[in-house]
């Protein structure tokens, strides 16, 4: 029995770090307590033995967001002033209360971080640690608010050593790292002026990472760079089936739908699981194509269908029952689907399942075919600014829908050769208007 291995990709995308609003895309995060301690990530201002001189000012601020999963305890950035003194900002998770970040210094607890409103410690959040000897005084600061001040002694002309995550420095050794993501990471050795700069966005393959201004190097090992989930897919699941299969999106539940000749798949994107419903009879899988929809009925959610714009009225729509495991019709055919690589869509204006486009019998077609959830057919053509094509991309907002590139010619005759096209249409749901939408490009291949 031949079988069709389907290997289901996820790109991560943490709605934190992505957004289209201007934020940049990128981050360290550190392994934490889910590695064993030889693997856990280290960041160290500056690399080599060598700390970072001072004299009676010091700043050092980045931005920090501690990820929901993992052991919520752990250093999260210590600070070795002198090789004597340190200043520590560590998650805790005390017993019956909700972990929050707090300060230590040496061994005196300084309190935790907060301000006037609320931080929600698996956010973005800047924390600023400022150092004024002059004054002998600490400050620190969560997204541009004093929450706390505190009073410290030392002598002029200083070194620091900043550490975050892991590190193995004498006797400040820690294995104890917090699961957090880190950024934009800034050392000022003057009042509103800033030194140093390593912001974190781009992926490096070696343990030393110059900052900004190439004036200091910094020790880095074990990262995990956020860049990367962004940029290379990750195996997910593995799922087998005995026949031709058909993916089918189904947004409301955040899962995908696979429709074998036998059975119907259920992948969920979130929890990575599966569930099956076995029905008979078999679907010729061989004589159609992906001819299922997700549509919304009223009071009923989502609704897988199956729609056939070559089948005789009344047999156009056959939705599946999941409680019974079967079609309202049975999904047979007599020959191949005239409409393969297609593209289709629901239109909340109309109610209607939409078909665009398609091949088939060596023919290209620009035909617009919409069928109401109770059955009515009404069969048509997209305008001829657009010629017959098939596999084209399209993307779908409230009211529109864009159609960019496929394959096809003007005649829509597959002895006349194939143009790849890479034109743009915006079609519109209201009243199924097609406009043309930037430049033109094509190229003319002959199979």
């Amino acid at each position: 029995m031949k079988y069709i291995r389907l290997l289901f990709y996820i790109l991560f995308i943490s709605k934190t770090i992505v957004t289209w609003g201007g934020e940049n895309i990128g981050g360290l995060s550190f392994r934490a307590y889910e590695y064993s301690k030889d693997e856990r990530t280290s960041f160290i201002i500056p690399s080599g033995n060598q700390g970072v001189r001072f004299k009676d000012y010091l700043s050092v601020s980045f931005d920090l967001k501690i990820r929901e999963k993992g052991e919520h305890f752990g250093y999260v950035c210590r600070m070795i002033v002198d090789n004597k003194n340190s200043l520590n900002l560590i998650l805790v998770n005390p017993v019956n209360e909700e972990p929050y970040l707090c300060l230590i210094k040496d061994q005196q607890y300084l309190g935790k971080i907060h301000s006037s409103a609320t931080i929600d410690i698996h956010e973005w959040n800047r924390i600023k640690i400022e150092l004024e000897y002059k004054n002998d005084t600490l400050y620190v600061r969560n997204n541009g608010s004093l929450i706390s001040k505190e009073k410290v002694a030392a002598p002029d002309n200083h070194s620091v050593k900043v550490c975050f995550g892991a590190n193995k420095l004498a006797s400040y050794t820690t294995s104890d790292v917090a699961p957090i993501i880190l950024k934009d990471v800034q050392i000022g050795l003057e009042p509103g002026s800033i030194k140093y700069e390593w912001s974190l966005e781009q992926a490096v393959s070696d343990t030393l990472l110059q900052d900004k201004f190439r004036q200091m190097t910094a020790f880095i090992s074990n990262p995990e760079w956020i860049i990367n989930s962004h940029m290379y897919w990750k195996h997910k699941k593995t799922l087998s089936f005995s026949s031709k299969t058909f993916p089918v999106p189904c947004e409301d539940q955040s899962a995908c739908y696979f429709i074998a000749k036998d059975r119907i798949v259920k992948y969920d994107l979130i929890r990575s699981t599966t569930k099956e419903y076995v029905f008979s009879p078999l679907i010729d899988v061989n004589r159609i194509t992906n001819q299922f929809l997700f549509v919304p009925l009223k009071d009923k959610g989502s609704q897988l269908v199956y729609y056939d714009f070559e089948k005789p009225d009344g047999e156009n729509l056959s939705f599946f029952n999941f409680q019974t495991k079967s079609w309202s019709i049975p999904i047979q055919r007599k020959r191949q689907s005239s409409y393969t690589q297609h593209n289709r869509f629901f239109n909340p204006k109309d109610s209607s399942i939409v078909q665009i486009l398609g091949y088939g019998f060596h023919l290209y077609t620009r035909e617009l075919n919409r069928i109401s959830l109770s059955g009515e057919v009404i069969k048509g053509e997209l305008p001829d600014v657009i010629t017959p094509r098939y596999l084209s991309a399209i993307g779908k907002t409230d009211s529109l829908v864009y159609i960019y590139g496929g394959l096809g010619n003007d005649l829509g005759k597959q002895e006349y050769g194939v143009v790849h096209y890479k034109d743009l249409y915006k079609l519109n749901l209201n009243d199924y208007s097609l406009e043309k939408s930037g430049l033109c490009r094509r190229i003319f291949v002959m199979r």
